[in-house]
């Protein structure tokens, strides 16, 4: 038989047995396979609740899941039902390497979210840059997996709805920031409604989260300078100052390092009735 190129959301990319199953695998490729929840057993096989599975001159090889990227073994979730395993004649591989990282993109899976396809390392050569340089620690942005279907039915005029989407961003934060020391990280600011954060990371950190299968996306912090010589003319700004002057004219939006002494915006102190 041949189990090749299958995904699936939670446990057994390839082959998943559950409950009291008894099968024997003869003679079976397995392979390319992936479990893509960031909590999902087995990229290839999967052997859950008092299973009984033999493996014969069979090859499983290169499937993927955060845990057994080939082959995962439980005894289910409420109560301990242990299955057996026997492997005779098989080739099972490749062999693990701690630098190689994933980006499991999206999981189809109502419990989690998913990046799409992408490098995770955003600008490596900036990042790797300053390590160069000589600094200890770098700044980053760091996304994580998106909880979309929960966004997509959060309703923001409830505060019950939105406190769910919180609460469920800030378990995933949670879960990665957790695995990380203060001595290799160091916290900037955690987003609220945005599953993410940005932070100071040694190079032996950033490596960490690369591994991390919650982690989408991993960004320098980039530092803007304002071009007010070229905006204002693209802005018209001149024309419109020979109009207005402030009078009956609330701002609504301040983005950026306005100063908020000008005449036009109330002259100060601040806050003021501009």
């Amino acid at each position: 038989c041949l189990v090749t190129n299958n995904r699936a959301g939670i446990d057994g990319g390839g082959i998943s047995c559950n409950w009291e199953v008894e099968a024997i695998l003869s003679n079976c490729t397995i392979a390319d396979n992936e479990a893509t929840d960031p909590n999902a057993y087995g990229g290839g096989l999967y052997i859950s609740y008092e299973c009984d599975v033999e493996v014969i001159d069979s090859i499983i090889w290169g499937s993927r899941a955060t845990n057994g990227a080939q082959i995962a073994i439980a005894a289910g979730s409420d109560l301990p039902r242990p299955s057996r395993l026997t492997i005779s004649y098989s080739d099972i591989g490749p062999s693990y390497d701690p630098d190689e990282s994933f980006d499991f993109g999206s999981t189809g899976s109502g419990g989690s979210g998913g990046s799409g396809s992408g490098t995770v390392l955003v600008e490596a050569q900036t990042i790797y840059d300053q390590f160069d340089a000589g600094q200890e620690k770098v700044k980053v942005i760091v996304s994580l997996l998106e909880p979309e279907e929960l966004r997509a039915t959060t309703d923001w005029d409830s505060p019950q709805s939105v406190d769910l989407l919180r609460a469920e961003i800030a378990g995933r934060q949670s879960t990665v920031l957790s695995s990380l020391t203060c001595e290799e990280f160091e916290l900037r600011y955690q987003y609220e409604n945005q599953a993410g954060f940005s932070g100071e990371v040694t190079v032996g950190c950033l490596s960490k989260l690369l591994d991390n299968p919650w982690v989408a996306h991993i960004e320098p912090v980039r530092e803007l300078e304002w071009t007010l010589a070229q905006a204002i003319p693209l802005a018209n700004a001149l024309q419109a100052r020979q109009v207005y002057d402030g009078t009956g004219v609330a701002v609504a939006i301040c983005d950026s390092g306005f100063d908020y002494t000008h005449p036009m915006l109330g002259g100060g102190p601040f806050p003021n009735e501009k």
